[in-house]
C-alpha cells in the first residue's frame, strides 16, 4: 500500500515539546483523497486539483509499486510552475502548536506522452509561496521520476501551509499538455514546536463578593503550576495564589481558583503558566467589576494643596454631586457626570467636607479632609 505521508519526528524536548506522529493519505479506499489517519495537531485537507477533477482507484499499468494511484488527465499546457495545474492540500496546526519546521518533500511522478514535461511542488505559508524541484519528466514508457528535496528549509513557521504538486509544459520534449499525470508516494517532513499547554477558556465568575477564575487546558507538556495576578489598572500585577498544574496531559482539565478579596471597582486577572525549568508563560487578561458601596466610593479622602484632587469612583451613569463645609454650606456642586471622577479642591478652604452624591437611585454620603 502506497501513501501521502505526512512525517512529524518523535525528538521529544521538556518544556516546549518538540515531537509528532504520522499523518497519511492511502489511496486504496474510498474516498482516496481523504486522509486516513489523521494527526491530532493538524487539520489536513483532502487532495484537490485546481483545474478538473481527481481520477482515483486507477492499478492499470505498472508504474508504480503498490498501485493504484491518482491522476489527472488534461490541462497540463501551462509554461511555467508558476501559472501550471495542480493538486493540493493544506495543513492547519491547531492551536497548541506554537510553530512547525518543512523538512523534506518527495513524491514519484509519471507522465503520459501528452502529459507535462516538467513537474514540481510549491509551499504557500502566510501569503508567501516557494517553488522548488522544477524536474523534467520523460515520454510515457520512462521510468517513474522522483519530485522532491530534502533541504526545504521552512523554519519556525505557523499557521496554514498549502502544498501544491504542478505539472507543465517546459520545453523538454514535445507534449500537447492534455495527458495524464499521475501521483504517488508523496511524503512531507515535518518538525513541529507545541506550547506547553492549549488554553482553551478563562473566565470569571462573581460569587456574593469574591471572583472565582475558572480555566480549561486541551493540552499540557512539562507544565509545572500557574500563578494567578491579579491588577487594579491592567499594567502593575501581583501574585494572589499558585494552582498545581495537571503536567502532561492530552485531554481537557479544569481549574479554578478563588480571590476572595477583590477590590471595589475593576479587577484585572491573568495567568502565569510556569513550566518545570521556570519558563513563564503569560495568557491573556480577563476583568471583573466589583460594585461600589451604595454605587460610590472615595480613593483618598485626605487632601492637601499639593495633592487636592479627589478621586470618586463610582458605577453609577449619571449622577450629580454636591460638597458641603462641616457647617452645612453648600461650596461645590456638579451635575449629570458619569463613572469615574476626578473633583480639584484647591480653591476649597482647610477643613472637613462632606460629599453628597444621588443619581440612578443610588445615594451616599462620603466625609473627606482638605489639609
Amino acid at each position: 500500500m502506497k501513501n501521502i505521508v505526512v512525517f512529524f519526528g518523535f525528538i521529544c524536548l521538556n518544556v516546549v515539546q518538540l515531537c509528532g506522529q504520522n499523518i497519511s493519505f492511502n489511496f486504496n479506499t474510498s474516498p482516496y483523497i481523504s486522509p486516513s489517519s489523521t494527526n491530532t495537531n493538524f487539520l489536513i485537507s483532502d487532495l484537490t486539483i485546481s483545474i478538473g477533477t481527481i481520477s482515483t482507484n486507477i492499478s492499470t499499468g505498472s508504474y508504480f509499486a503498490n498501485e493504484p494511484y491518482i491522476e489527472g488527465n488534461t490541462g497540463w499546457n501551462q509554461t511555467s510552475q508558476s501559472t501550471a495545474k495542480q493538486f493540493c492540500f493544506t495543513m492547519t496546526p491547531n492551536s497548541n502548536v506554537l510553530s512547525y519546521t518543512l523538512t523534506s518533500f518527495s513524491l514519484d511522478a509519471y507522465a503520459t506522452g501528452a502529459g507535462p514535461s516538467a513537474g514540481g511542488f510549491s509551499i504557500t505559508n502566510n501569503s508567501t509561496t516557494n517553488y522548488y524541484a522544477a524536474t523534467n519528466l520523460p515520454d510515457a514508457g520512462s521510468s517513474v521520476t522522483n519530485i522532491g528535496s530534502s533541504a526545504l528549509g521552512l523554519n519556525g513557521i505557523s499557521g496554514p501551509s498549502t502544498i501544491c504538486v504542478q505539472g507543465w509544459l517546459n520545453g523538454s520534449r514535445t507534449s500537447t499538455g492534455g495527458g495524464a499525470y499521475r501521483l504517488d508516494n508523496f511524503d512531507l517532513g515535518i518538525a513541529s514546536v507545541f506550547l506547553p499547554i492549549d488554553l482553551k477558556s478563562f473566565k470569571l465568575v462573581k460569587i456574593h463578593k469574591s471572583t472565582n477564575l475558572i480555566w480549561t487546558t486541551s493540552y499540557e507538556n512539562s507544565s509545572s503550576h500557574f500563578l494567578i495576578q491579579r491588577s487594579f489598572d491592567g499594567v502593575s500585577f501581583e501574585t494572589i495564589g499558585q494552582i498545581k498544574s495537571v503536567g502532561n496531559s492530552n485531554i481537557t482539565n479544569n481549574y479554578s481558583f478563588l480571590d476572595e478579596q477583590p477590590k471595589k471597582g475593576n479587577n484585572y486577572y491573568r495567568l502565569v503558566q510556569v513550566d518545570l525549568d521556570g519558563t513563564k508563560n503569560t495568557y491573556k487578561m480577563e476583568m471583573m467589576h466589583m460594585p461600589y458601596e451604595k454605587g460610590f466610593e472615595l480613593l483618598n479622602t485626605v487632601l492637601d494643596q499639593s495633592n487636592s484632587e479627589l478621586q470618586i469612583r463610582s458605577d453609577v451613569e449619571k449622577y450629580n454631586l454636591s460638597v458641603y463645609s462641616i457647617t452645612g454650606h453648600k461650596v461645590m456642586e456638579l451635575q449629570n457626570v458619569a463613572y469615574d471622577q476626578t473633583l480639584d479642591t484647591k480653591t476649597l478652604a482647610k477643613g472637613t467636607y462632606i460629599i453628597h452624591l444621588e443619581g440612578n437611585g443610588a445615594i451616599n454620603s462620603l466625609k473627606f479632609i482638605k489639609n
